[in-house]
């Protein structure tokens, strides 16, 4: 049994409509508005995690201004002792914030309820962290 045209040229107009992705997508342009800010804290790839020691017990304390230089909503996640996520601030494209945290913990970004962008692991003296969209994984991936 063959489709009717009207059904087929519905299908195609809601292909068209849909957005080709998600907010996965959208984080891989660029904001002009952050796109210049600097990063004292290199961001690393998430599959690097691996060979990161554990956040260390008992180290000096430091802040770090965590900046959103994507265009969508990110998380801000410490990774724990046991390597689990705590959500600590969510930002809106552009908006920065500063958390206290000390040096080796692990700061992971990512879209909200999304893909990992980047991986900050905090310097003695805490610094700059700005989340780019450059590292982010390709959609439908996770890290």
């Amino acid at each position: 049994m063959r489709p009717s045209v009207r059904f087929v040229a519905s299908l195609l107009s809601l292909a068209v409509t849909l957005p080709a992705a998600g907010a996965e997508a959208q984080a891989t342009s660029r904001c002009p508005a952050v796109a210049s800010r600097k990063s004292d804290l290199a961001a690393l790839a998430m599959r690097d995690t691996a060979s990161l020691k554990p956040s260390g017990w008992g180290e000096p304390a430091a802040s770090v201004v965590f900046v959103n230089a994507t265009c969508v909503g990110v998380q801000i996640q410490w990774r724990d002792y046991y390597g689990r996520y705590h959500t600590h601030a969510t930002l809106a494209a552009g908006d920065s914030t500063s958390l206290s945290t000390y040096v080796t913990h692990h700061w992971v970004a990512r879209v909200t309820r999304g893909a990992p962008l980047a991986l900050f692991v905090v310097p003695a003296g805490g610094g700059r962290a700005v989340v780019r969209a450059a590292a982010a994984a390709p959609a439908g991936r996770r890290s």
